[in-house]
């Protein structure tokens, strides 16, 4: 219950933040938070279980899926040159993370160990609007 309440007040915040400045720090603010979770992917694949997780795959599924729509956005915008740098960053990550062959519900079948049964990725993909 308290994860849920802060990530909704943490998403409040930052489309608050993103609104006042407008498309640019709403797109540099959605690139920001994809690199981090395209970081933590690439990072859980040296994690034999969760990167043959179905959590894992809907996470890297969905946050490929908005990378494309940030980069449609980015391409209607003169957005920051850092912005794009950010942006040519991730798509470097993106190009050394592994889809998984045949992922499996680690949680059903008893395998995940995460403490409390709470996903980091899974997290992390709801925080960065990734759901």
């Amino acid at each position: 219950m308290l994860m849920a309440t802060s990530t909704k007040m943490i998403m409040s915040v930052a489309n608050s933040v993103a609104t006042v400045k407008g498309q640019d720090a709403s797109l540099e603010s959605s690139m920001r938070a994809l690199n981090c979770l395209f970081g933590m992917l690439s990072g859980q694949q040296s994690d034999e279980l969760c990167c043959n997780c179905t959590s894992y795959a809907a996470t890297l599924t969905g946050a490929k899926k908005q990378l494309l729509e940030a980069e449609t956005r980015m391409a209607d915008c003169d957005c920051k040159e850092s912005t794009r740098l950010l942006f040519l960053e991730i798509y470097n990550i993106v190009g050394n993370i592994m889809e998984p062959d045949n992922p499996v519900q680690q949680r059903k079948v008893g395998a995940c160990v995460m403490p409390n049964g709470a996903c980091l990725l899974a997290a992390s993909a709801h925080l960065a609007g990734v759901d």
